[in-house]
């Protein structure tokens, strides 16, 4: 059994609020799941391949290098899912190193 500690926040969209669920198990791996309301489909295989994305960034040696790349991507509704999401991760790191900065 794999206990997770994970919190999910609510980013606003252009398309409404994106549900960003942040996962993380005992080993520090971490998971993302991404929802948009009620959305399927299309839209909802999208943002389940930046999940993936977001996960493997995450886990990786330089997550702010791939996720960087993916703010200041513009759609026809702003702000725009993945964008918004991007920020929020980065923020997410960021913070992480100041706490870890200041334990020093």
């Amino acid at each position: 059994m794999k206990l997770y500690k994970s919190y999910t926040v609510a980013l606003e969209t252009g398309c409404g609020n994106l549900y960003a669920t942040h996962a993380t198990d005992v080993n520090g791996k971490h998971e993302i799941l991404l929802t948009l309301g009620k959305s399927g489909g299309c839209i909802g295989a999208h943002l389940s391949t930046f999940a993936i994305l977001l996960t493997e960034a995450l886990n990786s040696n330089n997550p702010l290098l791939i996720l960087s790349k993916c703010c200041g991507l513009k759609c026809i509704n702003m702000p725009c899912c993945v964008d918004a999401t991007a920020r929020h991760f980065i923020d997410f790191i960021l913070q992480k190193e100041e706490v870890i900065e200041d334990e020093k």
